[in-house]
């Protein structure tokens, strides 16, 4: 007996319903625009989320580039002084020139770095360091010169 009232009083909401289009119509609006906004709401926190993780991601990807590079720092180094010393003296204040050279130094590292550090921030990385580097190119200038006059005064005594 109760279900027959349920489904009478179903077949009587319908057909107020159908009595009443503009009740039917607003009811349809309202539920359509509670969909809407929980589909948007639900969109929006999926791109937070997506922001989120890529941020993330390049975050780990810097972290990683910039311990790579700090663990074999002093073997780059190495090869950047070698290859700049060549440079003449504006060239090496000129960072398009400077970059040149760096990008030439990235293809005489070891592979391993060159596996693990891209190109771009190789030369990024680089190019931060800049500063360090002229001043080790400098004095790395100084002693050869120093060796060099110091050759040369133990050569003349003997002539």
């Amino acid at each position: 007996m109760l279900g027959k009232l349920k489904a009478q009083k179903e077949r009587l909401a319908g057909s107020v319903k159908a009595a009443n289009p503009t009740e039917s119509l607003r009811t349809l609006k309202e539920s359509s625009q509670q969909k809407l906004k929980g589909g948007s709401d639900r969109v929006n926190e999926s791109l937070r989320k997506v922001s989120q993780n890529t941020s993330e991601s390049f975050s780990a990807q810097k972290k990683k580039t910039s311990e790579v590079m700090q663990k074999h720092w002093p073997v780059v180094e190495k090869l950047l002084v070698e290859g700049l010393l060549g440079v003449a003296e504006e060239k090496l204040r000129d960072t398009e020139s400077v970059v040149y050279v760096f990008d030439k130094v990235y293809e005489a590292l070891p592979i391993a770095i060159r596996l693990l550090v891209g190109r771009d921030k190789f030369i990024g990385y680089c190019v931060s360091h800049q500063a360090p580097l002229l001043e080790r190119i400098d004095g790395y200038r100084a002693e050869k010169e120093a060796v060099g006059v110091n050759d040369l005064a133990l050569e003349a005594p003997g002539k």
